[in-house]
C-alpha cells in the first residue's frame, strides 16, 4: 500500500513542528499547583484595552454575518495613524499570514530565502512548505543580525530576505543608517520583509520604520506589524502588512476572503483609539525591562540588552534544570533549544508583581543547584 509520506511534498518532510510555550493549564495540571504565571510568549502583561473588550461585546450579536472582507474601517484608521495610503495596507489573520502570502506570491520552487539564524522559526517553515530553500545566516557576535553576511549570501536564486527588527529571540535591532545602506546595495529583484512585530517597544530614536520604505522601490519592502503584542489581541489573530499598492493588490489575490473575523476587526479599531492603554503598556514594558536587566546584573547573569518586551539570558549547562525549577515554582519562561541556544532562556516582561516573582523564583532555582 502506498504510504502517506510518499505523497507529501519534500520540503514539508523536513519541517520540525512549531513548539509553542507551555500553557498555564498544562503546567498546573502537570505539577499539581495553582496560580502559575506565563512569561514565555511575549504577550501584553496588561491584557487588551477595555475599549477593545467593549467593542467585542457589541459585535457578539453579529457573528452570524461574514466580516468585512476588506477590513475597510480598520484600514482607514491605520492609514490615519501611520500617515500612509489605505491601498498600502493588507489586514491579515496575524502577521504570520502576511509571511505566508508573501512566499506564495513571490517564491518559486528551489529559489532561496535568506533568514538570520536564529530568528522567528516560521520564516523557514513556510519557505520549506513551498519547496523553497532557506539560507540561514548566523548572527554577529553581539547577537545582532549580520547584514553584511546576508548580502554576501545573495545569489541569482535569492528571492526574499527576512529581517526581524527587533529580532526574536535576541531583542537586538538594526538601526536606520545600516538598514538604508543595506537596501541601497540590493539587487532589484529581491523582496525584503521587515518584520516589526515588536517595533512599538523600541525606544532608540535610530530605529527605522518600515513604512518609510514602501513607495520608492527598488528594493521592494514589505513591513509586518501585529496587534498581538502591544495591543494585547494575540488570541484574536490579527495583524497587517504594509507595502506598495501594487504589491498589496497582488497579495489580495492570494489572500482568503473573510480572512479576519468580525470580532478581531472591531477590537483592533477600538484598540487603536485607546492611546492611554497603548502608552501604559509601553511604560510597563520599559520599566520591567530596566528592572529585569538590573536584577540580572546583580545576579551576575549574562543577558542580551533588549529593545523588545522580552530578554534572552544565559544560564550555561544548568539551563534546563533551572527552567524546570522555574516551572515547579509556577513560572513559565521560554527555553531556546529550538532556536539553537540550549544554554539560554527567554523571559517575557510582565507586570511589576510578575517580574518580582520571576526573579525570586529564579534565585530559588539557582540556589537549589548549590
Amino acid at each position: 500500500m502506498i504510504s502517506v509520506e510518499s505523497l507529501v511534498r519534500e520540503g514539508i518532510k523536513q519541517i520540525t513542528p512549531y513548539v509553542p510555550g507551555k500553557p498555564i493549564e498544562e503546567l498546573e495540571r502537570e505539577y499539581g499547583i495553582s496560580g502559575a504565571i506565563k512569561m514565555a510568549s511575549n504577550e501584553n502583561p496588561l491584557g487588551p484595552s477595555s475599549k477593545a473588550i467593549i467593542a467585542i461585546k457589541k459585535c457578539l450579536n453579529h457573528i452570524y454575518r461574514y466580516p468585512d472582507a476588506n477590513a475597510q474601517l480598520l484600514k482607514f484608521h491605520l492609514a490615519q495613524k501611520l500617515g500612509i495610503s489605505e491601498d498600502s495596507i493588507l489586514i491579515a489573520n496575524g502577521s504570520n499570514e502576511v509571511i505566508e502570502l508573501t512566499l506564495k506570491l513571490f517564491l518559486r520552487c528551489k529559489q532561496e530565502v535568506i533568514i538570520p539564524e536564529p530568528t522567528f522559526s516560521l520564516y523557514a517553515k513556510f519557505t520549506q512548505a513551498l519547496d523553497g530553500i532557506p539560507v540561514r545566516v548566523p548572527l554577529k557576535s553581539d547577537f545582532c543580525i549580520n547584514l553584511e553576511a546576508i548580502r554576501d549570501n545573495i545569489t541569482s536564486q535569492t528571492r526574499i530576505i527576512f529581517i526581524n527588527n527587533p529580532n526574536n529571540p535576541t531583542g537586538t535591532i538594526i538601526k536606520k543608517r545600516e538598514l538604508e545602506k543595506f537596501l541601497k546595495l540590493l539587487p532589484e529583484n529581491i523582496i525584503v520583509v521587515l518584520d516589526e512585530a515588536y517595533g512599538e517597544f523600541v525606544e532608540d530614536p535610530e530605529f527605522p520604520q518600515g513604512k518609510d520604505y514602501l513607495l520608492n522601490p527598488p528594493p521592494w519592502v514589505i513591513t509586518l506589524r501585529t496587534f498581538s503584542k502591544v495591543y494585547g489581541l494575540a488570541g484574536l489573530r490579527i495583524g497587517y502588512g504594509l507595502a506598495s499598492p501594487e504589491i498589496i493588490s497582488y497579495l489580495n489575490r492570494v489572500r482568503q476572503p473573510f480572512n479576519v473575523n468580525i470580532l478581531a476587526q472591531a477590537a483592533a479599531v477600538a484598540a487603536l483609539a485607546d492611546q492611554e492603554h497603548f502608552e501604559k503598556t509601553l511604560q510597563v514594558v520599559s520599566e520591567g525591562r530596566r528592572y529585569l536587566s538590573e536584577q540580572f546584573n546583580q545576579l551576575g547573569i549574562k543577558y542580551i540588552p533588549s529593545h523588545s518586551n522580552f530578554i534572552m539570558f544565559y544560564l550555561g549547562k544548568n539551563c534546563l534544570q533551572i527552567y524546570e525549577g522555574l516551572l515547579e515554582r509556577g513560572v513559565i519562561v521560554r527555553p531556546l533549544t529550538s532556536f539553537g541556544f540550549p544554554e539560554y532562556l527567554r523571559v517575557s516582561i510582565g507586570t511589576f508583581d510578575e517580574n518580582k516573582r520571576f526573579i525570586q523564583s529564579l534565585k530559588e532555582a539557582l540556589f537549589s543547584l548549590k
